[in-house]
């Protein structure tokens, strides 16, 4: 890989012009974001003799883990805020919530719209819902719509985040619910603007 090859890895759907190269170019720069949003850093170094190596460095601080599904509860964190975050992305749920713990609040994850809703329907009361749209089973929209639905969660304010920013999809998460749309991949500038309006 050349030299100005491993400068642009890390732009979307930039990708090396080889033979070998395949794909979209989204892989490393969804990557990078993730390990940002973890604050970490995702650096490549070429080799002379053929392809490049990437490392990621990530801090772990020793209580910087996400809640367990099911662990719900109405306790607020130090904040007086609890989120609960409902993604089917194991990889974007974990690093979404590793960013969002900063902000203090309490984190329940749930991988699925059906999950979510036992969690609230066993007592959780969380003061904000971010939410994927495109999930297997219960999706979004169907999702934001049962949370409505119920007491508990009618005026908490949902935030959907996709990268489907299709006006149709758009419009059908604001008619069931939905209060601010965000469309992934969501930039570590995004995320703060959405703690600084919502966890502050």
């Amino acid at each position: 890989i050349t030299t100005d090859d491993v400068d642009q890895l890390f732009e979307a759907f930039e990708t090396a012009e080889t033979e070998e190269a395949a794909g979209a170019g989204l892989g490393l720069a969804v990557s990078r974001r993730l390990v940002e949003l973890m604050g970490g850093t995702l650096e490549a170094e070429n080799h002379p003799d053929g392809g490049a190596q990437c490392t990621a460095r990530v801090p772990v601080p020793g209580a910087q883990y996400a809640e367990s599904p099911g662990t719900g509860g109405d306790a607020a964190g130090v904040g007086g805020h609890s989120l609960l975050l409902i993604d089917d992305n194991d990889l974007v749920r974990d690093s979404l919530a590793a960013f969002f713990r900063r902000s203090g609040a309490r984190i329940t994850v749930a991988e699925g719209g059906a999950a979510a809703l036992a969690l609230v329907d066993e007592g959780l009361r969380p003061t904000l819902v971010v939410l994927d749209m495109h999930m297997p089973g219960m999706d979004g929209v169907a999702t934001a719509r049962a949370l409505r639905d119920r007491p508990a969660t009618r005026r908490v304010p949902i935030l959907a985040l996709s990268a489907d920013a299709l006006p149709e999809m758009t419009a059908a998460a604001a008619e069931a619910g939905v209060t601010e749309y965000y469309v992934k991949p969501l930039d570590r500038k995004g995320l703060d603007r959405i703690v600084a309006r919502y966890l502050g």
